[in-house]
């Protein structure tokens, strides 16, 4: 929630073109403004229902006065009063892009933990619709799925015997962003190895000061 509330254009950004709710969010930049500034956690700063699916600069639209109240940026914690904001920030210490490779994204996320990237949601089944079947495992054309416009955390991977072709399936196990009513408890599965919609090709993360 916080870089949502004060990572706007120039930073977060870079000034790209808004893409509708998702604002033209861009990783490197979001890595840079941990990195300068900080972030602080979700007990110190929670994020709220209203804020499902919207953007950066959506913010200032379609909101009742009080959710506008609660999107301007203040160095102050709203999840706890009692903590100290200065103390809850946390800082990045390096960031990087991964290689559009399987076996070295799956060794990132073993050693040091989640990624994100960008894809295709242009998949149909990939939407806000929340008629998502968890039991898919999604992938789109073998041309890549179109314009990339969504980004999204990859925590895992896995993989199952399809029950029509008896074929093993490999899968990625992402987070998605549209809140935990979506998809399974918020993830959702797509195809691994094969850059369906994208997926390991803009792949990057930040190491944290500890």
């Amino acid at each position: 929630m916080h870089l949502l509330q004060c990572c706007g254009r120039g930073d977060c950004n870079d000034g790209i073109v808004d893409f509708g709710a998702c604002a033209g969010g861009d990783p490197w930049g979001t890595w840079r403004y941990l990195t300068e500034h900080g972030v602080v956690t979700d007990r110190c700063k929670p994020y709220p229902d209203w804020a499902k699916g919207l953007g950066i600069h959506t913010f200032e639209s379609g909101l009742s006065p009080s959710a506008r109240e609660e999107a301007v940026c203040r160095k102050q914690c709203t999840g706890n009063s009692s903590l100290d904001f200065e103390d809850e920030l946390h800082f990045g210490h390096a960031y990087y892009r991964l290689p559009a490779n399987e076996g070295t994204i799956q060794k990132e996320i073993f050693e040091r933990g989640p990624v994100v990237t960008h894809l295709s949601v242009n998949e149909p089944r990939l939407s806000t619709d929340e008629s998502y079947d968890d039991s898919v495992i999604y992938r789109c054309p073998k041309n890549g799925g179109g314009i990339v416009t969504h980004g999204v955390r990859l925590i895992g991977w896995g993989e199952e015997v399809n029950k029509v072709s008896g074929q093993i399936e490999k899968y990625w196990l992402a987070v998605n962003s549209w809140g935990r009513q979506w998809g399974n408890n918020g993830t959702f599965r797509i195809a691994r190895g094969v850059n369906s919609c994208h997926v390991e090709e803009f792949v990057s993360t930040v190491m944290m000061k500890v």
